[in-house]
């Protein structure tokens, strides 16, 4: 259950920011709607967070190598 009524930025809106934002085919910004009232969505937003967090520690590891 979101509290659709009480949206100040529209979902497209947020969409189109981060598609926006994002360089050259990578995503930099990643857009996910959760609700802490219901709990809709909170695991998927911290299992995103840790996917990002862990391709980024790859990323760094593989630019550490190539010094």
């Amino acid at each position: 259950m979101f509290l659709t009524e009480h949206r100040i930025v529209e979902y497209q809106d947020t969409v189109y920011l981060s598609n926006k934002l994002s360089k050259g085919g990578k995503t930099i910004i990643t857009y996910i709607e959760k609700c802490t009232f219901s709990g809709e969505n909170i695991e998927d937003a911290f299992s995103l967070i840790l996917y990002r967090y862990d391709v980024k520690c790859k990323e760094m590891d593989v630019e550490n190598q190539n010094l």
